[in-house]
């Protein structure tokens, strides 16, 4: 498709399953499904043909699409059966799911040899099974992944040598039957660790209770094999123990092995390895061991220079807030203005401008560039309600920089409303802005040189606690002292 802007679409059409799964095809996958769709091997129906004809020549033109249309399309003169066309819409999303799977199998050369291991001795056809069991395996070996699907991978072609053996009636070592065993312990075991720790940290996140069997007997026999040396099961061992125990040690221990092996997962899972020690920064940050603030920077500019900041195809808003966030509050300045510019066209296009806007605004306030942050600040408005309540943060701490109190105070006031209104602000979020701005208007208030009254609002703030962009705010009132 050529851009993403919106055509005027025929309701029943454009919400169908066929028309959203049509709608996520690439130029490649297009014209690889064209060639599927157009086998008589695969679809036998002209008429399922000429509809797929008729959908990509849309999609792909930007032109509106109708039923009607459609109809006419495949059916010529034919009166018009939404039925009829919905059984044919029907067909032809059975034959582009088996295009898809089709194309996942071809894709995968593993899979596609697994497979005809087993075709291969459904046939006894001992031969053919020979070269192509030897072929898995080299390609196994060679393989640079090393996730918990390689161990099941090689686990699948040790028991079809081992059931090729069963058919021929021949004598065999335990050789297969033991690698079968071991690789699908590593498969099994960092499988369960790596949902163990999925689950465990979204139970922090909701405060659920989660029942996980056989937790402490693999967590027992982890700790006391050899099968810990094995990479996938040590790395997702130490993200666990990140997760559950408040220690440096497998925080130290988790960043060596992803430094290490980050090489042998795909992209996407080497992101999200990453993203608990993202984790374990935040939440060592959040308990005041500001430490971890450098030591968060630092993974994102590991996970930039790996390559494994982005996955699929873009980069989130919320993580380019983080290091935009992170930077500046550890002075790296240059960097982040480098890091803005070049990673905007890395967003989707759905965030693009209100996230750049946003975050160039902050790199602005942190430069002191105060009318900079009123022009880009008061020209968007965010869809996410974080990005809104920092947008708004940040405007009120520029009204109070540049000491313009009739927009500052103003802004309170619809700031205040804003957050007693708007529905999905958790309790304590409200309860953090809401104290920055009922602090921000005392500070507003001081005169000068007052340090009593000064001295006071301070020992208040540092006593609440609970208040958004403190350290700002202790900053300006101690400003006042002098």
């Amino acid at each position: 498709m050529h851009s993403s802007k919106a055509l005027p679409l025929d309701p029943g059409l454009n919400k169908s399953k066929l028309y959203i799964l049509c709608a996520s095809f690439t130029s490649w996958e297009w014209l690889a499904a064209e060639k599927f769709i157009s086998s008589p091997y695969f679809v036998e129906n002209e008429k399922v043909v000429k509809l797929f004809g008729y959908m990509k020549k849309c999609l792909i033109y930007e032109q509106a699409t109708s039923k009607k249309t459609a109809y006419t399309q495949v059916f010529g003169k034919q009166p018009f059966n939404d039925a009829k066309l919905r059984h044919l819409m029907s067909d032809l999303l059975l034959a582009l799911e088996e295009f898809l799977v089709v194309q996942e199998v071809k894709n995968n050369k593993v899979s596609f040899k697994l497979k005809l291991l087993d075709i291969y001795n459904s046939r006894k056809l001992n031969k053919h099974f020979n070269t192509t069991v030897t072929a898995t395996k080299k390609m196994l070996k060679s393989q640079t992944n090393r996730d918990a699907l390689h161990y099941y991978q090689v686990n699948q072609a040790e028991i079809g040598l081992y059931q090729n053996y069963l058919l021929q009636r021949r004598r065999t070592t335990t050789d297969s039957l033991q690698q079968a065993i071991d690789s699908m312990d590593v498969f099994y075991i960092a499988s369960k660790l790596k949902y163990c720790c999925a689950i465990l940290n979204y139970q922090n996140i909701i405060e659920s209770v989660a029942n996980i069997a056989l937790y402490d007997e693999i967590l027992n026999y982890v700790d006391q094999s050899e099968i810990l040396e094995v990479p996938v099961v040590a790395i997702y061992y130490e993200i666990l123990k990140t997760i559950t125990e408040d220690s440096e040690v497998h925080f130290s221990n988790l960043s060596a092995l992803l430094d290490e092996h980050w090489q042998k997962f795909t992209v996407s899972e080497a992101h999200d390895q990453n993203l608990y020690l993202l984790n374990y920064c935040i939440r060592q940050i959040n308990q005041g061991n500001l430490s971890y603030l450098a030591k968060s920077f630092e993974v994102y500019r590991s996970m930039i220079e790996k390559g494994i900041l982005i996955r699929n195809d873009y980069l989130s808003p919320w993580t380019y807030k983080n290091i935009v966030s992170a930077g500046l509050r550890l002075g790296e300045t240059d960097w982040v203005d480098r890091f803005i510019n070049k990673y905007k066209s890395k967003l989707s296009e759905v965030y693009r401008e209100n996230a750049f806007t946003y975050n160039f605004a902050k790199y602005n306030f942190h430069t002191k560039n105060y009318d900079v942050v009123l022009e880009l600040l008061q020209k968007v408005e965010y869809d996410d309600i974080f990005y809104d309540l920092d947008s708004k943060s940040t405007l009120l701490k520029t009204y109070y920089e540049l000491d313009e109190l009739d927009a500052l105070y103003s802004l309170m006031n619809s700031f205040r409303i804003f957050l007693r209104r708007k529905r999905g602000i958790s309790d304590k979020h409200r309860q953090n802005f809401t104290n920055l701005i009922r602090f921000t208007r005392k500070a507003s208030k001081l005169i000068p040189g007052d340090t009593k009254k000064a001295t006071a609002l301070l020992q208040e703030i540092q006593a609440t606690k609970q208040v958004a962009d403190i350290n700002w705010l202790m900053e300006k009132v101690k400003g006042l002292m002098t």
